[in-house]
């Protein structure tokens, strides 16, 4: 790891000295000698950098796996134009029809649905008898 470090620290140096050459461009009077003696120091927190690399890592997973999706789904619909997918169904449950509005069906009542709502949360934990 110390020549990743020392990869940094020279990637940080040529930065320091971009902004020197950049200001000095936009006032050549400017008074730099405090920027240039500067010391760089550049604190290295392998945890923060491994993170940004698996979350750089999932955003292009994401992105490669939604063009294939997309990719599939317009395949689909060339090849068959009446094709909905799932994902189009509205919230009440009706589906749309061709023209993509939905009609509720004539069985579908407004408001809450019939089916019985299940809790989403864990069962109480047993309590076990001890002998």
């Amino acid at each position: 790891m110390d020549a990743v470090k020392v990869m940094l620290k020279r990637g940080v140096e040529k930065i320091r000295d971009s902004l020197i050459t950049f200001s000095k461009q936009l006032n050549p009077n400017i008074n730099t000698i405090k920027l240039e003696e500067a010391a760089v120091t550049f604190p290295t927190r392998w945890k923060s950098y491994n993170i940004a690399v698996k979350n750089g890592a999932d955003i292009t997973d994401y992105n490669r796996y939604k063009a294939w999706h997309e990719a599939v789904i317009t395949d689909g619909l060339e090849l068959n134009p009446m094709y909905i997918p799932p994902t189009t169904m509205t919230s009440s449950g009706a589906e749309p029809d061709v023209n993509g509005s939905s009609k509720a069906s004539a069985n579908h009542s407004c408001g809450r649905s019939k089916r019985k709502r299940t809790s989403t949360s864990l069962p109480p934990i047993r309590k076990v008898r001890q002998a």
